[in-house]
């Protein structure tokens, strides 16, 4: 019995030889390798979905911020002061006369104080259409909340912004905002006149 026993305790040695025990380490540290990676992958998947919806979650917020500040001051007496045009919403330019938006836009050149608004006006909605161009804001929340407002501003400042455009160091004014709206025709000829 004691020789069957040694022999038997042989035998399992051999099939613990180094030799042996190397190959199946091996083997285990594939498996555990192969285990370890299959979950850093749904762990990346998942972080990837959190930043976008972080990223996602700013962006609407920052556009959210951006609507608000319409209603403070300046902007607010602003809106007010220039009821004119957002008294008109859905306004189309073909339904627009020419000579009264132009006639609108002479009484502002002699009007410095209606100037400076509409100008505070302008650039914050070049804000706005920058806000969206570089994706720091959501471009359809932003787009529903600004749009018709943009496209507004656009239709009765045309000849004063062309003539900004025309006179000015920067050529390029309004040019997100076009960006923004996509209005059918530019919005100035391409001497940055205005009209037809």
């Amino acid at each position: 019995m004691l020789k069957s026993h040694k022999k038997i305790r042989s035998q399992t040695f051999l099939l613990f030889s180094d030799e042996k025990v190397s190959q199946y380490s091996k083997i285990v540290k594939s498996v555990i390798s192969l285990i370890t990676s299959m979950g850093f992958i749904p762990a990346g998947l998942y972080t990837l979905h959190e930043y976008n919806k972080q990223q996602q979650n700013r962006r609407e917020d920052r556009t959210l911020e951006l609507h608000a500040k319409q209603f403070e001051e300046p902007l607010s007496a602003i809106h007010s002061d220039l009821n004119f045009v957002f008294s008109h919403p859905n306004v189309k330019p073909q339904d627009v006369n020419i000579e009264e938006i132009k006639k609108y836009n002479f009484e502002f050149r002699k009007d410095i104080d209606k100037f400076k608004k509409m100008m505070i006006l302008l650039e914050y909605y070049e804000g706005v259409a920058k806000c969206v161009k570089i994706k720091n804001c959501e471009e359809n929340t932003t787009k529903a909340l600004f749009k018709e407002d943009v496209r507004n501003f656009i239709v009765w400042f045309s000849p004063l912004l062309c003539d900004l455009r025309k006179k000015s160091l920067e050529p390029d004014i309004a040019s997100d905002l076009e960006e923004f709206v996509k209005p059918k025709n530019p919005l100035c000829n391409k001497d940055n006149s205005y009209g037809k």
